[in-house]
């Protein structure tokens, strides 16, 4: 099957600056009651993994748990056995066995967690995860996708070693859920996951590793690898099987959280004059007959279509946007992923999964024969059902009685005309005392009630701040960007405040939409100016003076008048 190499003979590249992929594979093979042996699909993986082999700024690794004593080996295109996995490295409680396997793989790969440069991909296969989480189905009941709530505190064992994977992706089950984004969205930059079952095998391993250790030209960054295992997964089973496959960004699992909590709260306040309607609209977006999931985008789709709520039509709106729409372009976004909607890229191989568009979540009364009243409290394990009234939400669909409205729904918006206008600052700390400057003529915004004016500096100590700060960019009206070198350098701003600024002043809709004013800080190419998108906004001020080289004085002069503009803008809105 495959061999360990001695650290002393792996392949490396003497320039840590070349691109490198660590490969990481964990299998789990045990059979269950009803399921055939997994060992022979295991085997014949690893077969596929050892036809392309380490080598070339690719180091390929595999452990499998499951059928006697725990194996692991660094793959090569030449020895034929693996090696026993040593006693106190085993024992999956706690997440010791895949923190042990992690450790190791990047030991060996001599992988550099600060190299931008060093790529890594971790693969859960098969049962694999029953051995990250310790559990197995002789404790009484299979192990099923809700156990996987205890998941990423395993993988958290790993984080000295690897503060964050590049991508974290499963050959099996269907994983591809905002459950599990959020559940991961701290652990891993891309989620590979499927909506739908998946065979055993199912990824072609050799077609996806060729590319990697002899690319066409640069090695792949982990938005292209991800895409590229995507499309292979997809075109391996084109002639046999109905498969699926999502990439998704969970760099931008903040934002996902405030959009879908919008539609959840415009359903609630829906469920509770037509609920008849909202479990219907739910039923008919469900992804497979047997499951209890529907598709995100689908639903939002059908909402659109059908729904007579205009807040629910909005909602549905910006989250089906977010899920399916590239942001507007940005300097540099190619060579960093940025600039691809959050899902990245979805791909499925026959018309019986065409309701799929990427990402499910979970929805119980869609499939009558789940169980939800005993699976609740598991589901409540979950940081996305502590994170949003959703849970509260279908779990009240599924209820025989009337629904209710769940718990702090009567807080949403029923009308464009109650909401308060708001103004967000958007800007680097390096700008920071221009910045407060600024915030002095703004606080007259406040103090006469005509704005509320939010910047970062307005975070409470021990809040999730990208969560704050999305929440809080979703509702702003008006935005005003301070541009500096270090405004354009800062990876937050180029890849998740600025896109979404962009997208909301384009969209431009009745009560939706806002009004950006920029100011340029210290000098920038009038050629950035317009590939950041700005350039075709109107500069609150010359960009060809920036604030800095002006004194104080005059600054306050440019303040002024930008506070009276708003001022001006708001009035006319209302």
């Amino acid at each position: 099957m495959c061999s360990l190499v001695p650290e002393s003979s792996v392949e490396l590249t003497a320039d840590t600056t070349d691109r490198r992929w660590t490969v990481m594979v964990f299998m789990g093979t045990t059979t269950t009651d009803g399921d055939a042996s997994l060992l022979h699909a295991a085997e014949a993986d690893i077969a596929e993994m050892r036809a392309i082999g380490s080598g070339d700024g690719l180091n390929i690794f595999v452990q499998i748990h499951g059928n006697g004593v725990p194996r692991r080996a660094h793959i090569s295109q030449h020895a034929p056995t693996m090696v026993e996995v040593p006693v106190d490295q085993c024992d999956p409680a706690g997440g010791n066995a895949i923190a042990s396997f992690i450790h190791w793989s990047l030991m060996v790969a001599a992988h550099d967690a600060r190299n931008p440069n060093h790529h890594s991909m971790l693969v859960l296969w098969g049962h694999a995860s029953q051995f990250v989480i310790g559990r197995s189905p002789s404790e009484g009941r299979d192990i099923g996708w809700l156990d996987f709530a205890g998941l990423p505190h395993a993988l958290d064992r790993s984080r000295e070693d690897l503060p964050r994977l590049d991508i974290l992706g499963f050959d099996a089950g269907a994983f591809a859920t905002v459950e599990m984004a959020h559940e991961f969205g701290h652990f891993a930059s891309y989620l590979l996951a499927s909506q739908s079952p998946t065979p055993i095998p199912n990824w072609p391993y050799d077609q996806i590793l060729e590319r990697v250790r002899y690319p066409f030209g640069p090695m792949m960054d982990p938005a292209e690898l991800g895409s590229h295992i995507v499309r292979s997964v997809c075109e391996a089973y084109a002639s046999s099987r109905p498969v699926s496959l999502s990439l998704i960004d969970l760099k931008r699992v903040p934002e996902l959280t405030v959009h879908i909590e919008m539609l959840a709260r415009t359903l609630a306040l829906a469920a509770s004059s037509f609920p008849d309607s909202v479990v219907d609209v739910f039923q008919r977006s469900q992804t497979i007959t047997g499951t209890p999931y529907i598709d995100v985008t689908d639903l939002c789709l059908t909402l659109m279509r059908e729904s007579a709520d205009p807040m629910v039509i909005e909602s549905a709106r910006a989250l089906g946007d977010f899920l399916v729409s590239p942001l507007p372009p940005l300097i540099r976004s190619s060579d960093e992923g940025a600039g691809r909607p959050f899902v990245v890229e979805h791909g499925r191989n026959s018309i019986e999964l065409a309701r799929l568009n990427g990402i499910s979540v979970y929805v119980p009364h869609v499939e009558p024969s789940w169980d939800f009243a005993s699976m609740r409290s598991l589901y409540q394990s979950f940081q996305f059902a502590q994170a949003s009234i959703w849970s509260d939400l279908v779990h009240v669909l599924a209820l025989e009685d009337a629904p209710v409205i769940p718990s702090g729904a009567q807080s949403a918006p029923t009308s464009v005309e109650k909401r308060r206008d708001s103004v967000f600052v958007c800007y680097s700390h390096y700008d920071s005392s221009l910045v407060e400057q600024l915030l002095e003529h703004l606080q007259s915004l406040r103090d006469s009630g005509v704005a509320k004016v939010f910047s970062d500096r307005d975070i409470e100590s021990g809040s999730l701040w990208q969560e704050k700060i999305v929440e809080e960019l979703e509702s702003a009206t008006i935005a005003v960007v301070l541009v500096s070198p270090k405004f354009v350098n800062s990876a937050f701003i180029r890849e998740v405040e600025l896109p979404r600024l962009l997208q909301r002043a384009w969209e431009a809709r009745p009560g939706g939409g806002l009004r950006i004013y920029y100011l340029v800080v210290n000098a920038v190419a009038e050629s950035l100016l317009k590939e950041l998108g700005l350039f075709q906004f109107q500069a609150a001020y010359d960009p060809k003076k920036p604030l800095a080289r002006l004194r104080r004085p005059d600054r306050d002069v440019v303040y002024a008048r930008l506070t009276e503009s708003i001022t001006q803008q708001v009035q006319r809105t209302r």
